[in-house]
Parts: structure tokens; C-alpha cells; sequence
């Protein structure tokens, strides 16, 4: 029996322009985005009530999932209300709150960035050329699935083998160098850009733990090699004071959105510093902010470098020219299968390692960036993914020695996480992202054979890898 539909009207823009209430955009919506990842049935969460539905069509479950988001908009009184009807965001926030709490995480996802990129298309944010879609590099991913099958790893499987054989640190070199040959390229398209206008801010920007510490490091020491001078600006100290941050729906502080940080004063520091003028940036312990006293320029020849979460988002550096700016994107695609033939997420990877370095560098428990992963995923939704493809240039910050060394990390340092006892008080809790994603990666975990303790300190000091292991 179908719900029953009691909004009527939708309000479409700030001016409060009004049009009728249409379930059949919403399930084509659903139907869209599901599409780009493999469809509603491939995307059954088996704990989700959707669990029911797999041998059910795709317009079936968009059509079982509109309903589930008409019950909650009429659970809200006020939408029932002709002078309070919902606006199309709050219809879209409630359309992806409803993916990821049905299981639906991958569609929500998918969702959520063709939502956010189609809003910077409206701001003229983006060009059409730019616009990233649901998000999947198709391309790149194809690109690391193409060379991981070169060197005979496709999956868990050939990794387990490599590492049985005594060959762990041999995969350590391979993907090292792979990762300095995309480094190498990105220094020439740098110098070919720079060539053609004289460059002022380069930009490192990328997801939460894809490797832009190391990232920014090695790039400017290369340029350095080549003449060029840089000026770090630390873009962490424009943080909002604690009492100034967003929280997410659980109270936890949220770190992870673009306004997050103090905007107009970072672009108010930027135009200065393009002038050639002297700035006194603000220090930030994230419980206070105050004001250096020592004075902070740029030289007649000297680049501003900037590793920021958000270098992409165009609010973020909107006083400076894009032609004065070069930017580099950097992610973790995997390019591996798991035993049961998916692909690996390359989320997935990025939250181990941060949870290896929020232990060791933040004092967090693991559970913490479990639970706060969500808020993660959703700062990447607003201000990083949509913007891939205004990049100059990217590099692939995933391993293949990625899952066995932040499993040793994890595992042989720390209680783990994903005991059962943890994930299934998530479960009650109606935790449901954490619980899930606990689930996903302990099964994942448990795929992954170990590495000795003498082939993990081998491992090079600068290698990408330590920035989340630490020496």
C-alpha cells in the first residue's frame, strides 16, 4: 500500500517560487544516481529491511525508497502547512539521509556530489567541462586497475601470495616509485603552467588522509631542486575557534566543512599576500585563535603553498586568479578487488589510516574516527569531490602495501575496533553508518595477511605511508 503523499507544494528557490510536489522526480533522481554506481539491487545493504527487496527491478526499490522519503518529509508538520511547504535541499538532504540510514551508502554518496556539483554549475563555480558528475573517476580508477594487473595484483588473493612469498617489500618499491614517477609529472605540468603565467599559490588538496603532508613535501622539495622558492601558510590556524564549530547530529565537533574555516579572513590574508603585502595570520590551538606578532610576506620570487582539505572548494582562494594558482589533487584509488570480487573502497582505506594516526597524533580512540566518519564523507561531498576535475594536476596516493601495514598498525599496537561486542552496540545505538562500515572493513581486515615486524621498519622513513604509522 502506498504512503500517502501530504505535501503538495515544493519551494524551488529563495524567492519562495513554488511548484507541485512530484514523487516521480525523486525516484528518477534515486533510479540517476544509482545508476553510476551499479544499480539499487548491487547496492543492498544485506542488514538493511532493503535486504527483502534483491530480486526486486530497480524502479521497484526507487519507488519503496521515495516512499520511505515522503514518510519522513510528513512526519514534519510544518511541510504539511501551506506557508511552510519543504524546499528542494531540504527535499534532497532528507532524499540522501534516507539512502545512507537504508544501506544505500555508495548511491547515497553518488547522490549527494551530483547534488553539490550541480549547485556549483548554477554559482558558475564550475564550467560544464569540470563537472565531476557522481564523483567516480572512471577514468583514474581504470587507469590504477590497469597497472595493478600489470604487476599480477588484482585482489586480495595475489596480495596475500606476494607477502607468503617474502615480497612485501618489494610491492614497498614498486608502488613508491610509481607514486615519485606521478609526482615527477606533476612538477612538469607545474613548470609548463608556471611558463605560461607566472604562478603564486600552489595548492595540495584532497580528502581527509590521502597523503597531502607527504604530498606537499615532496613536490616543493622537487621544485625546490629546480629554482623555485616556497612559503608555507598554515591553513589549519583559520580554523574557527571551538566554540565557533559546526557539530554534527551526534554533538561531535564537525572539522570537516568548508566553513569550518575562517574564509573571509584566509582570502583577506590572501589578496594581501598577492600584493606583496605583510599579513599577521592568526595562531589556532582549536580551542582559541589569536593574532601572530611576527609578520608574514612573500618575496619578490617566492610561491605561497597551501596543504588544505578544501584548496579546491573556489571559496577557499576566490581572491586569487585562477591562472596564478596550481592545484593538485591527490586520492587513494586502490585499484583491488576483495575475495568476493568488489572493488575495495578507497574510503575505506583512507579512514584506516586515519584512524592509525588520529591514535598516535590526536589522542583519539579508533572508535572516535569510526563514528565520526559520516561527517567526513559529507565535508568531501560539499568541498572536495565535485571539484576533482578543476585540478591541474592528480596523483594516486594509494599503496598496495596499504592494508597489510595499517593492519599490522592497527592490530599489534591497539585493541581493535571491530570487535563484535563494539559494532553490534552500534547497531543498537542506531549507529547505523558506524556499524556498517566497522562491518565491511573488519570482513576486509580479515582477508589481509600480515607482514613481519622487520619488513614494516624497513619501510622507508619518508615513505607515504609513515605519515600514518609514524617511524
Amino acid at each position: 500500500m502506498a504512503i500517502e503523499n501530504r505535501i503538495g507544494k515544493v519551494k524551488i528557490n529563495k524567492k519562495g517560487f513554488l511548484m507541485d510536489f512530484d514523487n516521480k522526480c525523486i525516484e528518477e533522481a534515486i533510479l540517476k544516481a544509482a545508476r553510476e554506481v551499479d544499480g539499487l539491487v548491487k547496492n543492498i545493504d544485506p542488514d538493511s529491511v532493503y535486504a527483502h527487496f534483491s530480486s526486486k527491478s530497480e524502479e521497484f526499490i526507487a519507488q519503496a525508497l521515495t516512499e520511505d522519503v515522503i514518510l519522513c518529509l510528513n512526519m514534519q508538520k510544518e511541510y504539511r502547512s501551506p506557508h511552510r511547504p519543504p524546499s528542494l535541499d531540504e527535499i534532497h538532504d532528507t532524499v540522501i539521509d534516507v539512502l545512507m540510514d537504508r544501506g544505500f551508502e555508495r548511491v547515497s554518496s553518488s547522490y549527494s556530489i551530483y547534488r553539490e556539483g550541480q549547485n556549483a554549475l548554477r554559482l558558475g563555480w564550475l564550467k560544464k567541462r569540470q563537472f565531476a558528475g557522481n564523483g567516480y573517476p572512471k577514468t583514474l580508477l581504470k587507469q590504477r586497475e590497469k597497472w595493478c594487473k600489470k604487476q599480477g595484483i588484482q585482489n586480495i588473493k595475489d596480495l596475500n601470495e606476494k607477502i607468503h612469498q617474502g615480497k612485501f617489500l618489494e610491492l614497498v618499491s614498486l608502488d613508491t616509485e610509481r607514486y615519485e614517477q606521478e609526482l615527477q609529472k606533476a612538477v612538469s605540468q607545474f613548470e609548463k603552467k608556471f611558463q605560461q603565467k607566472k604562478i603564486k599559490v600552489m595548492i595540495i588538496a584532497g580528502p581527509s588522509s590521502s597523503g597531502k603532508t607527504t604530498t606537499c613535501k615532496k613536490l616543493s622539495q622537487y621544485l625546490h631542486n629546480r629554482g623555485y622558492t616556497f612559503k608555507i601558510l598554515e591553513v589549519d590556524n583559520y580554523f574557527f575557534s571551538s566554540e565557533e564549530y559546526p557539530r554534527d547530529w551526534f554533538g561531535d565537533m564537525d572539522y570537516e566543512l568548508p566553513e569550518s574555516i575562517d574564509l573571509c579572513r584566509l582570502n583577506k590574508d590572501l589578496e594581501s599576500l598577492i600584493k606583496g603585502e605583510a599579513i599577521y595570520p592568526p595562531m589556532n590551538n582549536f580551542k582559541i585563535r589569536t593574532t601572530s606578532q611576527e609578520p608574514f610576506q612573500l618575496k619578490e620570487n617566492e610561491i605561497l603553498l597551501l596543504d588544505c582539505l578544501h584548496g579546491l572548494y573556489p571559496p577557499t582562494t576566490e581572491v586569487v586568479l585562477n591562472n596564478l594558482k596550481f592545484k593538485v589533487y591527490i586520492e587513494t584509488y586502490p585499484g583491488l578487488f576483495n575475495n568476493e570480487g568488489k572493488s575495495i573502497k578507497f574510503t575505506d582505506i583512507r579512514m584506516l589510516r586515519r584512524m592509525c594516526r588520529d591514535v598516535r597524533d590526536r589522542g583519539y580512540t579508533f572508535q572516535y574516527t569510526l563514528e565520526h566518519w559520516a561527517t567526513v564523507r559529507k565535508g568531501d561531498f560539499k568541498g572536495i569531490v565535485p571539484y576533482i576535475l578543476t585540478a591541474d594536476a592528480c596523483i594516486n596516493g594509494a599503496l598496495l602495501y596499504d592494508l597489510p601495514t595499517l593492519k599490522y598498525q592497527l592490530y599489534n599496537n591497539n585493541e581493535s575496533p571491530f570487535q563484535d561486542q563494539i559494532l553490534a552496540k552500534y547497531k543498537e545505538r542506531g549507529r547505523l553508518d558506524a556499524y556498517r562500515r566497522g562491518i565491511r572493513v573488519k570482513k576486509l581486515l580479515e582477508q589481509v595477511e600480515l607482514p613481519t615486524t622487520e619488513e614494516i621498519k624497513k619501510i622507508p622513513k619518508d615513505n607515504l605511508i609513515r605519515e600514518f604509522i609514524g617511524q
